[in-house]
């Protein structure tokens, strides 16, 4: 008899609960239906604002600069991924909005350097480096990537200056050595022999743009504009955002909102 009873009551107290789960579930359904307008007035509003802020947006523009790094006797003048880094880094922006005139915050957000690496892909390598800037005119974007490719040329032609100066010495030493073996005449012939190999390769490497050249674009920088986001999916997503928010907002009003019952109690 105790097991039945037991069991009776068990029954009892989920029929309850489930009761009390429906009346709670139709409380919120009756608090959604009652808020209805005012959600449809929300996400009408916030798909409105957000489309008339999407088409207050003004057009940006890309200009890339590409730069092909110098290199003496075939080794580059600067490693590109260090180039990269010297580009993005905030003392080179600083150190530049003073030259060029503009805040250094902005050129901060305006200027990015990425390295253009090619071969398969257990040997990749740099083989340029694109500089992007973005600015919400086509001359604004033009200048500000024509600054930092200028910037780094101007950099890179140090740097060159110091690579080549050494094999231009050994060129001169070579020449004068040479001179003065062939004033001895055959005497000297190998070891002239030699050198005279040895200053044409030196001469070879140091002139020709296939082993030595400068740091310098590859093409002229030109903008182009930026397609801006969709008007429609920004509204849509305000929309639904809105609506979750809206749906939200009544529901927990409609859980600490008291029961008629709790009032009349």
């Amino acid at each position: 008899m105790a097991y039945f009873r037991l069991r009776g009551l068990i029954k009892t107290k989920v029929a309850d609960q489930r009761m009390n789960d429906e009346i709670n579930l139709d409380k919120y359904v009756a608090a959604l239906w009652r808020a209805k307008w005012l959600l449809l007035i929300l996400v009408i509003a916030a798909a409105a604002l957000a489309m008339y802020l999407a088409q207050q947006q003004p057009t940006l523009y890309n200009a890339d600069a590409i730069l092909e790094v110098g290199r003496v006797w075939k080794d580059p003048v600067e490693d590109t991924y260090v180039t990269e880094q010297v580009v993005n880094s905030a003392g080179f922006l600083h150190e530049l909005a003073s030259k060029i005139g503009v805040k250094p915050k902005q050129l901060k957000t305006s200027i990015h350097a990425e390295a253009i690496i090619v071969g398969p892909r257990v040997s990749r390598y740099p083989i340029l480096l694109k500089i992007t800037a973005s600015a919400d005119s086509e001359s604004q974007a033009v200048k500000l990537a024509q600054a930092v490719a200028d910037e780094v040329i101007s950099r890179h032609e140090k740097l060159f200056a110091a690579a080549i100066a050494a094999h231009q010495s050994r060129e001169q030493k070579l020449a004068t050595q040479v001179k003065a073996l062939q004033a001895k005449g055959s005497a000297a012939s190998e070891l002239l022999f030699k050198l005279e190999d040895e200053l044409d390769t030196t001469k070879f490497n140091n002139a020709s743009p296939t082993m030595t050249r400068q740091t310098a674009l590859k093409e002229p920088v030109v903008a182009t504009s930026i397609a801006p986001p969709t008007s429609w999916r920004n509204a849509a997503a305000a929309a639904l955002a809105a609506l979750l928010a809206g749906v939200t907002i009544v529901a927990l009003v409609a859980y600490f909102k008291p029961s008629p019952q709790a009032k009349s109690e």
